[in-house]
């Protein structure tokens, strides 16, 4: 996964380095930072998949500004029939930073096309993986919780991938978006002191499927990246969210993921080649929210068969 967290990382950065040291600098004030993530992937009426991922400090409450958030954004994109100016104005708060990845419906993570192929290279990554931190480690890893988490649950997860009972569409995206999460995590603490950033996910199989693995992913994907970048990031406190999954019960930060949840479920149903919108009430945040670089950061992810992998920003116009 380190090409994609490099990939990905350089990508965010050169594509909109001027608006994020601008946003950066308007809020510099604040040490407590939060990431809220959603996602539409695998509907087969949509032409993209998309995982957006909205920044935001830590301003008093979080369940204070759920609140004012919930006033603006009173349900998730697919139950509204309409998006408001008050909606629009939301999207556009000068607090929120919303970095978004639309990928192509069909993709290769584990760089093999034919199924088959892809859970050998599976079982080979996560054998490997086994190997490295079941060795002798250094540093902060040595008998870490962390390292015990993923370890136990590796061992789970690895009869399912030989057998082939492991969904692998699933396992892609368990292995992707905590890599995404820790790349914006990155971009924080470039621009900013930061003393604790969260990530706050949409509930999500993503998040919860074998055993939470994506959080164990997370923090290992952010400590390469810290040692890629050669700096200590010991002062920044990694926090997550993980409430119980209880069908039809609110979680407190269910407004705040409707950020995030209307960027994406926009892009899903944007075709990017013919320059057409699917769903005629994602028209607003596409003509008047998105093309914002100053709010707005669109990356284009391509993971082909043999490691072929491409993230590139791209600019929207708006429309007249």
């Amino acid at each position: 996964m380190e090409h994609i967290l490099a990939r990905a990382r350089a990508s965010v950065r050169a594509f909109s380095l001027p608006y994020l040291q601008a946003y950066f600098e308007r809020l510099h004030g604040f040490s407590n930072w939060v990431i809220v993530s959603d996602y539409s992937i695998g509907s087969k009426d949509q032409p993209n998949d998309v995982a957006a991922f909205t920044v935001m400090p830590r301003v008093g409450s979080l369940a204070a500004l759920d609140r004012v958030v919930g006033a603006c954004l009173p349900g998730d994109l697919k139950h509204v029939k309409g998006v408001s100016d008050l909606a629009i104005d939301c999207l556009r708060c000068d607090l929120f930073y919303t970095f978004a990845f639309v990928m192509p419906r069909k993709r290769y993570l584990f760089s093999q096309e034919k199924p088959e192929a892809e859970a050998a290279a599976l079982l080979t990554a996560v054998r490997s993986t086994l190997e490295y931190y079941e060795g002798p480690l250094q540093g902060d890893l040595q008998n870490s919780e962390l390292v015990k988490a993923l370890v136990r649950k590796l061992r789970l997860l690895e009869p399912r991938v030989r057998n082939r009972s492991a969904n692998l569409k699933l396992l892609r995206d368990i292995s992707l978006i905590p890599s995404l999460a820790a790349s914006i995590v990155s971009i924080v603490q470039e621009f900013t002191a930061a003393a604790e950033v969260g990530w706050l996910s949409d509930r999500d199989s993503i998040v919860r499927a074998y055993d939470e693995l994506a959080f164990e992913l997370f923090v290992l994907s952010h400590s390469w990246l810290a040692e890629q970048r050669e700096r200590d990031c010991k002062n920044t406190q990694l926090v997550f969210a993980n409430p119980p999954d209880v069908k039809g019960k609110r979680i407190w930060y269910d407004s705040l993921v409707r950020i995030p949840d209307y960027v994406a479920g926009a892009l899903a149903n944007y075709d990017l080649i013919g320059d057409s919108i699917t769903r005629l009430k994602v028209e607003r945040i596409i003509t008047e929210c998105l093309h914002d670089r100053r709010h707005f950061a669109m990356h284009k992810l391509d993971l082909g068969p043999g490691e072929k992998l491409s993230c590139r920003g791209f600019d929207f116009h708006k429309k007249m």
